[in-house]
Protein backbone atom coordinates (compact mmCIF):
# COMPACT_ATOMS: atom_id res chain seq x y z
CA UNK A 1 0.00 0.00 0.00
CA UNK A 2 0.74 3.50 -0.74
CA UNK A 3 -0.66 6.36 0.84
CA UNK A 4 -0.16 10.33 0.01
CA UNK A 5 0.44 12.59 2.66
CA UNK A 6 2.16 16.30 3.65
CA UNK A 7 4.24 17.63 6.42
CA UNK A 8 3.58 21.01 7.93
CA UNK A 9 4.47 23.62 10.49
CA UNK A 10 3.99 27.26 10.94
CA UNK A 11 5.84 28.33 7.85
CA UNK A 12 2.77 27.19 6.02
CA UNK A 13 1.06 29.85 7.71
CA UNK A 14 -3.12 29.60 8.49
CA UNK A 15 -4.40 26.63 6.77
CA UNK A 16 -7.79 25.88 5.50
CA UNK A 17 -7.64 22.66 6.08
CA UNK A 18 -11.70 22.46 4.96
CA UNK A 19 -9.75 22.35 1.75
CA UNK A 20 -7.26 20.25 1.98
CA UNK A 21 -7.46 16.60 0.46
CA UNK A 22 -4.77 14.01 2.15
CA UNK A 23 -4.45 10.75 3.06
CA UNK A 24 -2.57 11.81 6.51
CA UNK A 25 -0.59 14.47 7.56
CA UNK A 26 2.27 15.31 10.30
CA UNK A 27 2.78 18.18 12.22
CA UNK A 28 5.35 19.70 13.73
CA UNK A 29 4.37 19.77 17.24
CA UNK A 30 7.48 22.35 18.04
CA UNK A 31 10.81 22.12 18.70
CA UNK A 32 13.90 22.72 21.22
CA UNK A 33 13.26 22.68 24.83
CA UNK A 34 9.65 23.35 25.16
CA UNK A 35 8.50 26.24 22.26
CA UNK A 36 5.54 24.63 20.56
CA UNK A 37 4.97 25.82 16.81
CA UNK A 38 2.65 28.93 16.69
CA UNK A 39 0.06 26.91 14.57
CA UNK A 40 0.59 23.04 16.25
CA UNK A 41 -2.70 23.62 18.53
CA UNK A 42 -4.80 24.68 15.32
CA UNK A 43 -3.91 22.17 13.05
CA UNK A 44 -4.17 19.14 15.04
CA UNK A 45 -7.16 20.38 16.34
CA UNK A 46 -8.73 20.64 12.64
CA UNK A 47 -7.05 17.68 11.95
CA UNK A 48 -9.10 15.76 14.41
CA UNK A 49 -12.09 17.61 13.66
CA UNK A 50 -11.71 16.99 10.51
CA UNK A 51 -10.76 13.17 10.92
CA UNK A 52 -7.75 13.80 9.12
CA UNK A 53 -5.35 10.83 10.48
CA UNK A 54 -1.45 12.69 11.85
CA UNK A 55 1.27 12.15 13.42
CA UNK A 56 3.28 15.08 15.08
CA UNK A 57 7.35 15.77 15.02
CA UNK A 58 9.83 17.46 17.25
CA UNK A 59 12.31 19.63 16.00
CA UNK A 60 15.32 18.94 17.91
CA UNK A 61 17.92 21.47 19.79
CA UNK A 62 19.15 18.54 22.13
CA UNK A 63 23.08 19.03 23.17
CA UNK A 64 22.44 15.62 25.66
CA UNK A 65 20.75 12.43 25.02
CA UNK A 66 18.67 13.20 28.12
CA UNK A 67 17.94 16.61 26.60
CA UNK A 68 16.34 14.68 23.77
CA UNK A 69 14.72 12.39 26.09
CA UNK A 70 13.47 15.50 27.82
CA UNK A 71 12.14 16.60 24.10
CA UNK A 72 9.78 14.10 24.06
CA UNK A 73 8.79 14.23 26.86
CA UNK A 74 7.52 17.46 26.05
CA UNK A 75 6.11 16.46 23.01
CA UNK A 76 4.48 13.73 24.13
CA UNK A 77 2.39 16.11 26.83
CA UNK A 78 1.78 18.41 24.43
CA UNK A 79 -0.06 15.71 22.01
CA UNK A 80 -1.70 14.31 25.01
CA UNK A 81 -5.31 15.53 24.21
CA UNK A 82 -5.40 14.94 20.74
CA UNK A 83 -5.88 11.49 18.30
CA UNK A 84 -2.35 10.69 16.63
CA UNK A 85 -2.78 7.54 14.15
CA UNK A 86 0.56 8.77 12.49
CA UNK A 87 4.14 8.17 14.70
CA UNK A 88 5.49 10.91 16.63
CA UNK A 89 9.05 11.35 14.91
CA UNK A 90 12.21 12.99 16.12
CA UNK A 91 13.76 15.42 13.76
CA UNK A 92 17.70 15.98 14.03
CA UNK A 93 19.32 18.24 11.31
CA UNK A 94 22.06 20.40 10.14
CA UNK A 95 20.54 23.45 12.22
CA UNK A 96 20.33 20.93 15.09
CA UNK A 97 24.49 20.29 14.83
CA UNK A 98 25.05 23.97 14.11
CA UNK A 99 23.35 24.92 17.76
CA UNK A 100 25.29 22.69 19.66
CA UNK A 101 28.14 24.15 18.03
CA UNK A 102 27.19 27.42 19.17
CA UNK A 103 26.93 25.73 22.28
CA UNK A 104 30.07 24.48 22.56
CA UNK A 105 29.18 20.75 21.44
CA UNK A 106 30.41 18.70 18.62
CA UNK A 107 27.66 16.47 17.76
CA UNK A 108 29.42 13.18 16.64
CA UNK A 109 27.93 10.28 15.20
CA UNK A 110 27.72 8.66 18.31
CA UNK A 111 26.35 11.74 19.81
CA UNK A 112 23.32 11.99 16.87
CA UNK A 113 22.55 8.13 17.01
CA UNK A 114 22.36 8.05 21.20
CA UNK A 115 19.37 11.03 20.90
CA UNK A 116 18.06 9.37 18.36
CA UNK A 117 17.38 6.33 20.27
CA UNK A 118 16.94 8.29 23.54
CA UNK A 119 14.15 10.42 22.04
CA UNK A 120 12.54 7.12 20.46
CA UNK A 121 12.87 5.16 23.44
CA UNK A 122 11.64 7.55 25.55
CA UNK A 123 8.47 8.09 22.99
CA UNK A 124 7.95 3.62 23.21
CA UNK A 125 8.02 4.05 27.04
CA UNK A 126 4.93 6.14 27.08
CA UNK A 127 3.05 3.77 24.48
CA UNK A 128 3.50 5.97 21.44
CA UNK A 129 4.79 4.47 18.11
CA UNK A 130 8.33 5.84 17.67
CA UNK A 131 10.03 7.43 14.25
CA UNK A 132 13.21 9.40 13.23
CA UNK A 133 13.49 11.70 10.47
CA UNK A 134 16.90 11.65 8.28
CA UNK A 135 18.50 12.36 5.05
CA UNK A 136 20.44 10.34 2.64
CA UNK A 137 23.72 12.70 4.14
CA UNK A 138 22.78 12.17 8.10
CA UNK A 139 22.70 7.97 7.18
CA UNK A 140 25.81 7.93 5.98
CA UNK A 141 27.45 10.37 7.99
CA UNK A 142 26.03 11.64 10.85
CA UNK A 143 23.52 8.17 12.15
CA UNK A 144 24.45 4.89 11.99
CA UNK A 145 21.61 3.74 10.76
CA UNK A 146 22.21 -0.09 11.70
CA UNK A 147 21.42 0.52 15.19
CA UNK A 148 18.17 2.01 14.34
CA UNK A 149 16.11 -0.67 12.70
CA UNK A 150 13.86 -0.80 15.21
CA UNK A 151 12.64 2.67 14.52
CA UNK A 152 10.89 3.32 11.31
CA UNK A 153 12.51 5.91 8.87
CA UNK A 154 11.00 9.12 7.58
CA UNK A 155 13.27 9.72 5.27
CA UNK A 156 14.08 12.94 3.18
CA UNK A 157 15.20 12.29 -0.53
CA UNK A 158 13.83 14.97 -3.59
CA UNK A 159 13.55 12.42 -6.41
CA UNK A 160 10.27 11.52 -8.76
CA UNK A 161 8.58 8.46 -8.94
CA UNK A 162 7.42 5.90 -5.85
CA UNK A 163 10.55 4.91 -5.11
CA UNK A 164 12.67 6.50 -2.27
CA UNK A 165 15.68 4.01 -3.52
CA UNK A 166 16.23 2.71 -0.16
CA UNK A 167 14.72 -0.60 1.66
CA UNK A 168 13.25 -0.28 5.21
CA UNK A 169 11.02 3.50 4.63
CA UNK A 170 7.86 4.03 6.49
CA UNK A 171 7.55 7.50 5.33
CA UNK A 172 9.44 9.03 2.39
CA UNK A 173 9.26 13.07 2.27
CA UNK A 174 9.74 13.10 -1.32
CA UNK A 175 9.55 16.57 -2.98
CA UNK A 176 9.70 20.31 -0.72
CA UNK A 177 7.91 21.53 -3.55
CA UNK A 178 4.20 20.29 -3.23
CA UNK A 179 0.66 22.54 -4.03
CA UNK A 180 -2.32 21.99 -2.25
CA UNK A 181 -5.60 23.33 -2.08
CA UNK A 182 -5.72 25.02 1.24
CA UNK A 183 -1.82 25.88 1.75
CA UNK A 184 -0.63 29.20 0.61
CA UNK A 185 2.93 28.29 -1.11
CA UNK A 186 4.78 25.12 -1.57
CA UNK A 187 4.36 22.30 1.00
CA UNK A 188 6.61 18.90 1.64
CA UNK A 189 4.82 15.76 0.06
CA UNK A 190 5.00 12.46 1.38
CA UNK A 191 4.41 8.51 0.92
CA UNK A 192 3.78 6.67 3.77
CA UNK A 193 4.53 2.86 2.78
CA UNK A 194 2.66 1.39 6.04
CA UNK A 195 -0.87 1.31 7.18
CA UNK A 196 0.16 3.20 10.54
CA UNK A 197 -3.68 4.54 11.66
CA UNK A 198 -4.12 0.04 11.91
CA UNK A 199 -0.75 -0.96 13.15
CA UNK A 200 -0.97 1.80 15.67
CA UNK A 201 -4.12 1.00 16.91
CA UNK A 202 -3.67 -3.07 16.97
CA UNK A 203 -0.72 -2.50 18.96
CA UNK A 204 -3.07 -0.56 21.59
CA UNK A 205 -0.64 2.43 21.27
CA UNK A 206 -0.83 6.36 20.84
CA UNK A 207 -4.46 6.26 23.25
CA UNK A 208 -5.89 4.79 19.89
CA UNK A 209 -8.05 1.19 21.21
CA UNK A 210 -11.29 1.18 23.22
CA UNK A 211 -8.86 -0.91 26.05
CA UNK A 212 -6.85 2.60 26.30
CA UNK A 213 -10.14 4.67 26.83
CA UNK A 214 -10.33 2.91 29.77
CA UNK A 215 -7.35 5.03 31.28
CA UNK A 216 -9.09 7.89 31.18
CA UNK A 217 -11.49 6.69 34.39
CA UNK A 218 -8.16 6.00 35.69
CA UNK A 219 -6.87 9.04 35.19
CA UNK A 220 -9.66 10.59 37.35
CA UNK A 221 -9.48 8.13 39.70
CA UNK A 222 -6.18 8.76 40.43
CA UNK A 223 -6.52 12.26 41.09
CA UNK A 224 -9.64 11.89 43.53
CA UNK A 225 -9.13 7.72 45.06
CA UNK A 226 -6.24 6.03 46.60
CA UNK A 227 -7.03 2.83 44.77
CA UNK A 228 -7.72 3.42 40.75
CA UNK A 229 -9.04 0.26 38.89
CA UNK A 230 -9.78 1.91 35.37
CA UNK A 231 -13.55 1.12 36.19
CA UNK A 232 -16.87 3.25 36.27
CA UNK A 233 -18.13 1.81 39.30
CA UNK A 234 -20.83 3.46 42.03
CA UNK A 235 -17.78 4.83 44.29
CA UNK A 236 -16.43 6.40 41.25
CA UNK A 237 -20.11 7.96 40.44
CA UNK A 238 -20.02 9.50 43.78
CA UNK A 239 -16.38 10.68 43.50
CA UNK A 240 -17.38 12.50 40.49
CA UNK A 241 -20.63 14.09 42.11
CA UNK A 242 -18.66 15.25 44.81
CA UNK A 243 -15.79 16.74 42.20
CA UNK A 244 -17.79 18.90 40.08
CA UNK A 245 -15.88 22.10 38.41
CA UNK A 246 -17.41 24.59 36.70
CA UNK A 247 -16.11 28.22 35.49
CA UNK A 248 -13.53 29.36 38.16
CA UNK A 249 -11.94 25.74 39.05
CA UNK A 250 -8.78 25.43 38.39
CA UNK A 251 -6.17 22.56 38.72
CA UNK A 252 -5.65 18.83 37.12
CA UNK A 253 -9.07 18.05 36.98
CA UNK A 254 -10.15 20.85 35.14
CA UNK A 255 -7.24 19.95 32.97
CA UNK A 256 -8.20 16.43 32.65
CA UNK A 257 -11.64 17.44 31.66
CA UNK A 258 -10.17 20.45 28.89
CA UNK A 259 -7.78 17.16 27.64
CA UNK A 260 -11.29 14.87 27.00
CA UNK A 261 -12.92 18.05 25.44
CA UNK A 262 -10.54 18.34 23.24
CA UNK A 263 -9.90 14.26 22.80
CA UNK A 264 -14.21 14.36 21.63
CA UNK A 265 -13.10 17.60 19.12
CA UNK A 266 -14.19 20.34 21.37
CA UNK A 267 -11.17 23.35 20.69
CA UNK A 268 -10.24 25.09 23.08
CA UNK A 269 -8.49 27.54 20.76
CA UNK A 270 -5.16 28.93 22.00
CA UNK A 271 -5.87 27.82 25.75
CA UNK A 272 -5.85 24.25 25.45
CA UNK A 273 -5.39 22.02 28.22
CA UNK A 274 -4.76 24.68 30.64
CA UNK A 275 -6.21 23.42 34.02
CA UNK A 276 -8.08 27.09 34.22
CA UNK A 277 -11.98 26.54 33.47
CA UNK A 278 -12.80 30.10 31.79
CA UNK A 279 -15.52 31.14 29.12
CA UNK A 280 -14.43 29.11 26.38
CA UNK A 281 -14.09 25.90 28.90
CA UNK A 282 -17.80 26.67 29.34
CA UNK A 283 -18.58 27.26 26.18
CA UNK A 284 -17.29 23.85 24.97
CA UNK A 285 -18.69 22.05 28.33
CA UNK A 286 -22.10 23.43 26.76
CA UNK A 287 -22.23 22.22 23.09
CA UNK A 288 -20.88 18.82 24.59
CA UNK A 289 -23.32 18.16 26.91
CA UNK A 290 -25.95 18.64 24.36
CA UNK A 291 -24.39 16.75 21.87
CA UNK A 292 -24.84 13.84 24.47
CA UNK A 293 -27.87 14.48 25.69
CA UNK A 294 -27.17 16.18 28.51
CA UNK A 295 -28.35 19.15 30.89
CA UNK A 296 -26.56 21.94 29.33
CA UNK A 297 -25.53 23.70 32.41
CA UNK A 298 -21.62 24.44 31.82
CA UNK A 299 -21.18 22.57 35.09
CA UNK A 300 -19.07 19.21 35.11
CA UNK A 301 -20.75 16.90 37.37
CA UNK A 302 -21.36 12.99 37.58
CA UNK A 303 -23.24 12.88 34.48
CA UNK A 304 -20.72 14.96 32.32
CA UNK A 305 -17.80 13.46 33.45
CA UNK A 306 -19.02 9.93 32.90
CA UNK A 307 -19.75 10.96 29.73
CA UNK A 308 -16.16 12.47 28.89
CA UNK A 309 -14.25 9.95 30.52
CA UNK A 310 -16.35 7.38 28.19
CA UNK A 311 -17.37 5.24 30.41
Amino acid sequence: MMLSGIDVSRYQGEIDWERVKTDFVIIRAGYGKSTLDPQFIRNITECNRLNIPCGVYWFSYALTTQDAANEARTCLEAVRPYRLEYPVCFDFEYDSVRYAQQNGVTVTRRLATDMVKAFCDTVEQARYYAMYYANEDFLNNMFYPQELTQYDLWYARYRPGTDPGREGVGIWQHTEQGTVAGINGNVDLNYAFRDYPRIIREAGLNNLTSRQENSAVRDFQELVYPRPDGVWGDMTARLAAQNEIRQGSRGDLVRLAQERLIYYGYPLGSFGADGIFGAETERQVKAFQTAKGLKSDGIVGVDTWKALLGA
